[in-house]
């Protein structure tokens, strides 16, 4: 369900638009360090709301960045930050994700007709899924002295960036050649959806997904050099992400459905409503997947425009 943690705008605040900056390394860290600005800022460990959301969109974009960039970075030091930026993403996903999925079932049942929903239906949402939100690990059982290491190699990285020779290249032709890169990233992942068997269908659109954040932050990061070219890439991959993110949302609703309906019918309770909430799932993934090729096209033409 994490696709909702990318809502956030596409605008100055994430760009970082830096026109005057004379290098290609220049631009990417000004990005970079708008994010790590932000890991600091969300104060994940104060128990905040939206700190986990905040901090996790941050490190995903740095993360993106780290990867779409990597010949402007020292390959060691840059996969290291990678990473421990994947664990620490990794560590703050199950218990959101459990709370964002209870909240969208409860939703639905809330809005069915009270003469369709048969049983303790959302009684038995609400318990599987706190079972679930409990069981994976909450930021307040985060490794703590991991993550301060990891916000210090954050500040270290900004204020000593391990360059190479290609960061001190011009900006505009060294970063178009990277976003080209990452959308190539997305086309070749699009690719792999035209061909795949039916049961892999699912995992591939999901792959695309995944080469569509890359391409949107890539985007992002080169904002500040590319100016509205760029930007219109970011905004037409961000459209493609929501589009495969609904239909993510849809599958994972579904599988947790079945086996909710299972152990409904298991335990002497009528299952029908679970089985209408999966209809009405699929339904959603139906209308997302058809709505893909559209968004990707849009998306695509941007790059045209670099």
């Amino acid at each position: 369900m994490a696709h909702r943690d990318d809502d956030s705008p596409i605008n100055a605040a994430t760009s970082c638009p830096t026109p005057t900056l004379p290098t290609a390394g220049d631009v990417v860290l000004a990005y970079i360090s708008t994010q790590v600005d932000t890991v600091l800022d969300a104060d994940l460990l104060s128990g905040r709301d939206d700190a986990v959301r905040r901090t996790r969109i941050a490190a995903r974009r740095i993360r993106s960045c780290l990867a779409g960039f990597a010949p402007l970075f020292d390959p060691v030091a840059g996969q290291e930050l990678r990473r421990e930026l994947r664990w620490l993403g990794t560590a703050l996903s199950a218990a959101r994700d459990a709370d964002v999925l209870r909240e969208r079932l409860l939703r639905d049942v809330r809005a069915l007709p009270g003469d369709l929903v048969l049983g303790p239906v959302a009684a038995r949402i609400q318990a599987e899924m706190a079972r679930a939100a409990a069981q994976a690990a909450p930021a307040t059982d985060l490794d703590v002295a991991r993550f301060r290491r990891l916000c210090e190699q954050l500040v270290a990285f900004r204020e000593s960036p391990p360059l190479t020779r290609v960061a001190a290249r011009p900006p505009t032709t060294i970063l178009v050649k990277r976003l080209r890169k990452a959308v190539r990233g997305v086309e070749a992942a699009d690719h792999a959806v035209d061909v795949a068997a039916p049961a892999q269908r699912v995992p591939t659109l999901h792959a695309v997904r995944k080469s569509t954040k890359r391409a949107r932050y890539t985007a992002e990061a080169t904002m500040g050099a590319l100016g509205p070219a760029a930007r219109d890439v970011a905004v037409g991959m961000k459209q493609v992400q929501s589009v495969l993110g609904r239909h993510q949302d849809a599958v994972i609703a579904q599988h947790a459905l079945r086996g909710m309906g299972a152990r409904a019918h298991g335990a002497g309770e009528n299952g029908f409503t679970f089985g209408l909430l999966l209809g009405r799932e699929q339904a959603r993934a139906d209308i997302a997947e058809a709505d893909y090729p559209v968004a990707l096209e849009r998306a695509l033409a941007a790059v045209t425009h670099l």
